[in-house]
């Protein structure tokens, strides 16, 4: 009588190898792209984002959503950058308006604007704080507003004062 030999065993680590094969080949590809940098591995894969920033600034004007065009941050990211650095941030305005950003093809929106939204900074408050446009906002005393609201009045254009400080009383 033939035995017949159990071919169980020897398929299990044949599996078993490959499976072990590929899992050390995944490990190396992500210790290598984590410690290298994806974009030497895979090269197609952008760190750009510029067409999605464009595209959220399109619906935005589409909608007639004014704060999103107006207000509303985003981080644009390219390899070439206007500042060298890799990431910026602005609003749908900034980027449409600012002639270091016009090859980027973020479009300007005729539906919105955005002047009629910005607040003078005199109509401004903020308690325990007198406030006015400044030609500087140094001090420990002070804040600096304009910065952290993006709409803002900026400018007085005769005095060219460029703050909107927040002097505490």
């Amino acid at each position: 009588m033939i035995k017949k030999r159990n071919k169980r065993a020897q398929e299990l680590s044949t599996n078993s190898i490959v499976v072990i094969i590929l899992a050390v080949i995944v490990l190396v590809v992500l210790i290598f792209g984590f410690t290298r940098g994806w974009d030497q591995i895979l090269p197609w894969l952008s760190s750009s984002n510029i067409e999605s920033v464009s595209n959220q600034c399109d619906v935005a004007c589409n909608l007639q959503n004014s704060y999103d065009y107006c207000q509303k941050e985003r981080e644009l990211r390219a390899d070439d950058l206007p500042t060298g650095e890799k990431t910026v941030e602005g609003t749908c305005e900034f980027f449409s308006s600012n002639q270091l950003y016009s090859k980027y093809g973020i479009k300007e929106c005729e539906a919105i604007k955005c002047e009629d939204l910005k607040v003078p900074c005199e109509d401004l408050a903020l308690e325990g704080y007198n406030i006015a446009l400044s030609d500087s906002c140094s001090g420990d005393d002070k804040r600096d507003l304009s910065a952290s609201a993006s709409n803002v009045v900026k400018t007085d254009a005769e005095t060219n004062n460029n703050y909107c400080c927040a002097t505490k009383i």
